[in-house]
């Protein structure tokens, strides 16, 4: 599923949530999900900003997978819509370029932050619920760049801080009592330099404890 599939769903279920049944109980909740994480970088528009720079040539690649994890709190108003609160890490991706003349820079870039959600829940019957969740995020994005030859690292540790959205959809399952257990995909449009935001997409499992 990728990150444009992930969007348009979690819009398709905010959309129904006013004609669903009740299921899931009202009140408030902790979880937290552990999965993998996915980036969209642009591999060819550090080549060009490398480029730029006056190197005659540039050959990058992106490592864009991760692991994240996120933990959250929430209260559901009503059995079908709730507001989350949540810290999530997004892991750790790396970028390494190969210039001409003959030079290396390598790149380890770090995602973490705060969001607020909106989430709708809509009954699908024998304890299962779907879920699609929209939000706002803060998020910090931590830079730390060594370089070899050519390629000379006049910052080698920097930060940016933006806030922007995202969004996501899953499914949950109340095992008994009030534990749960979610799985889900969601979007996070992050910073990506001071200029440039990127998406990184994470699916991850987890459990909840409705109180």
């Amino acid at each position: 599923m990728n990150i444009r599939t992930i969007s348009a769903l979690a819009v398709l279920v905010a959309g129904s949530i006013a004609a669903a049944p009740a299921l899931a109980q009202s009140g408030f909740y902790l979880g937290g999900n552990v999965g993998v994480t996915r980036a969209n970088f642009d591999e060819e528009q550090a080549n060009q900003d490398l480029l730029g720079l006056g190197f005659s040539s540039a050959s990058t690649t992106v490592d864009q997978s991760g692991t994240g994890f996120k933990g959250y709190g929430g209260y559901a108003f009503t059995p079908n819509v709730a507001i989350e609160f949540g810290y999530f890490d997004l892991g750790k991706f790396t970028v390494d370029s190969t210039v001409s003349p003959p030079g290396t820079a390598h790149a380890d870039l770090k995602y973490k932050g705060f969001n607020v959600d909106v989430v709708g829940l809509i009954p699908l019957g024998a304890n299962f619920s779907l879920f699609g969740r929209v939000g706002v995020i803060h998020t910090k994005q931590d830079v730390s760049v060594s370089s070899t030859g050519s390629v000379v690292t006049l910052v080698p540790s920097d930060s940016f801080n933006k806030t922007s959205w995202k969004a996501g959809i899953g499914v949950e399952y109340m095992i008994s009592g009030g534990l749960g257990v979610r799985a889900e995909g969601e979007v996070y449009n992050v910073p990506n330099g001071s200029d440039d935001k990127a998406n990184i997409a994470l699916l991850s499992v987890g459990l909840l404890y409705r109180f």
